[in-house]
């Protein structure tokens, strides 16, 4: 029982400020997650940056009682994830992925980099729901809903970030007239703001989408739908 409460803090510890854990449950291979959810924080456009109903982690277990957790995979059921898009960037899970981003400076003058680190090889998104708040479009920030998500993440390395984080996601985009289809695949590597990705759209609500189309008091889409492959 002892363990199993201090393996529970190492894991909040990990997900960063603002987690909360209904149970914690560790099995001979791999520990369980129920009511996962991470408040945002300030400033974030939504409540919750993430919440699901269940997480299956599997990590070395030896490796959470030190400075560099190594987890093989991670899936999550019924997730709900908030995803912000500001200044050229992708912003998500911030108090995970960025937490530790800075380094600081050490007596003497030396750089020291934040400790603590996480190596994820696979994360699994099932029947999840995405939220997109993109400020580069409109103020206040442009949502774009994403449902039925079916996703997948490869080689998350935090905080650094230096390496090319793998990605394929699928899903339904929520419209005002019509819902459309949504498949998107590519690769991020945030420390460098470099990404490469390939976006295929299926029947999309030409009203929800009309900021990424025309200006502002030029025009207006009162229906349709678009079909892309970007």
């Amino acid at each position: 029982r002892l363990a199993t409460e201090r393996l529970k803090e190492r894991v909040a510890a990990a997900l960063g400020p603002g987690s909360e854990i209904g149970a914690l449950n560790v099995r001979w291979s791999f520990v369980e997650v129920v009511g996962l959810s991470i408040r945002s924080p300030q400033g974030w456009p939504a409540d919750r940056i993430l919440q699901s109903e269940r997480v299956k982690i599997v990590p070395s277990l030896r490796s959470l009682f030190t400075d560099h957790v190594r987890i093989s995979s991670i899936i999550v059921d019924k997730p709900y994830l908030s995803i912000l898009r500001s200044g050229g960037r992708l912003r998500l899970i911030p108090t995970l992925l960025e937490k530790s981003g800075q380094v600081k400076q050490a007596r003497g003058g030396g750089i020291v980099p934040t400790p603590r680190t996480v190596s994820i090889s696979e994360i699994i998104l099932r029947d999840g729901i995405i939220e997109l708040f993109d400020a580069t479009v409109a103020r206040p920030p442009l949502k774009l809903r994403f449902e039925r998500i079916e996703a997948v993440v490869r080689g998350v390395d935090a905080p650094d970030l230096r390496e090319r984080m793998q990605f394929e996601l699928k899903g339904v985009i929520k419209g005002i007239h019509r819902d459309g289809r949504v498949k998107i695949s590519g690769w991020l590597r945030s420390m460098a703001r470099d990404s490469s990705t390939r976006i295929v759209l299926d029947s999309v609500d030409l009203v929800k989408i009309q900021p990424y189309l025309i200006r502002a008091g030029e025009a207006r889409v009162s229906g349709g739908t678009l079909d892309l492959d970007l």
